[in-house]
């Protein structure tokens, strides 16, 4: 991650930092997640309001994150890259199977963390819906 412009907005003041510094400016539990998921991607844009604590980060390769204002994630999806592994392997093992097993070919290209579980979004459009514990709720096409 070397010199790419980062945007940081806090409220309404929005402040430029290059990558090597962003990390002085989001949430420890954020950095975590992004370093343990994404350290290999360049990062395009991140905005972090430090008022509620919601952050955005844009990479380079088209994956988005999104984080609530308690640093965790709500959202990951990606323009036309699959997520990484280490991403699906944050849904529940059940999950995971349904999809290996029924979508062996398509590719994950969006997890959003709900209330009631997950919902996946595969490159062919289909969304799954996985309660908590990952059993299948709904499939839409």
């Amino acid at each position: 991650m070397v010199l790419s412009i980062l945007l940081l907005s806090c409220a309404t003041k929005v402040n430029t930092f290059p990558s090597l510094q962003y990390r002085n400016n989001i949430p420890e539990k954020v950095q975590v997640f992004l370093d343990r998921h994404f350290s290999k991607y360049e990062i395009d844009k991140l905005k972090y309001d430090a008022k509620d604590g919601e952050c955005k980060v844009k990479y380079k390769n088209g994956i988005k994150v999104q984080f609530d204002g308690n640093g965790d994630w709500e959202e990951i999806e990606s323009d036309y890259t699959p997520l990484p592994k280490s991403i699906i392997d944050i849904l529940p093992k059940p999950a995971i199977a349904y999809i290996a097993k029924n979508y062996p070919q398509k590719a994950i290209v969006k997890v959003k963390h709900k209330s009631y579980g997950y919902r996946v979004k595969l490159a062919d459009a289909a969304e799954l819906n996985f309660n908590q514990t990952g059993n299948l709720i709904k499939v839409s096409h």
